[in-house]
């Protein structure tokens, strides 16, 4: 994908590429991974402001009568729009934004990485959108918050294997309040939406490629 993002004229004047790291297979169990400097987990943000603040505890109480210990996928739409705004309320929309913020030496670096983690987000949403990629928890994001640049790990769960969960992930990738407060004033609707058809149209222009390429994946032990 790169390769073909650099080879767009409009791609590659945003500089839209995607963070990779190099894997070897060493059997069917084993093989190494290269380590990826300078990387944090984006639970380990809400986590530090979590140990920092305090103020979080577990929905302990029932909701509309129901046990929570009941299965998700049973619980009613009402009680599961309760218990997200429940939770929305507790968690502010800025984390990953001050995070940023703090991180940078000045306005000027700050807006630099902002732009590169609009953008970065921008190539592996679409890319995963693709590739059908799931299981999208915050411990599965990576970003190197000097530079902005966003990094996935773990795809076991792609080719919309997501959608046979016990709880079927029906979203086409994640975009939630935090990771859209961090883009900036124009939030989605700015670089992201930009990047975001930059990097599908060249998808769509190389789509003969990339399914030569899935398909050997697929078919390769």
């Amino acid at each position: 994908l790169n390769i073909f993002l650099r080879l767009d004229q409009h791609a590659a004047s945003r500089n839209l590429l995607s963070q990779t790291y190099s894997v070897i297979p060493l059997g069917e169990k084993v093989g190494m991974i290269e380590w990826v400097q300078n990387m944090t987990e984006l639970f380990s943000i809400y986590r530090k402001w979590q140990q920092q603040e305090q103020t979080l505890e577990q929905l302990k109480q029932n909701h509309h009568g129901l046990s929570l210990t009941l299965q998700r996928k049973h619980w009613p739409i009402r009680m599961l729009c309760d218990v997200f705004n429940e939770l929305s309320s507790q968690v502010p929309a800025d984390l990953f934004s001050r995070a940023l913020w703090m991180t940078a030496v000045d306005s000027p670096v700050w807006w630099r990485n902002v732009t590169e983690y609009t953008r970065s987000l921008a190539v592996m949403s679409i890319a995963g959108y693709i590739l059908g990629l799931g299981d999208r928890h915050l411990d599965n994001i990576m970003v190197n918050l000097q530079t902005g640049t966003i990094l996935h790990i773990d795809y076991n769960v792609c080719f919309d294997k997501g959608t046979q969960l016990k709880i079927p992930e029906t979203v086409p990738f994640r975009l939630t309040r935090n990771l859209e407060h961090a883009m900036g004033p124009l939030a989605k609707m700015g670089s992201f939406r930009i990047s975001s058809e930059n990097v599908l149209d060249v998808m769509r222009k190389r789509s003969d490629e990339l399914l030569l390429l899935l398909e050997d994946s697929l078919s390769t032990p």
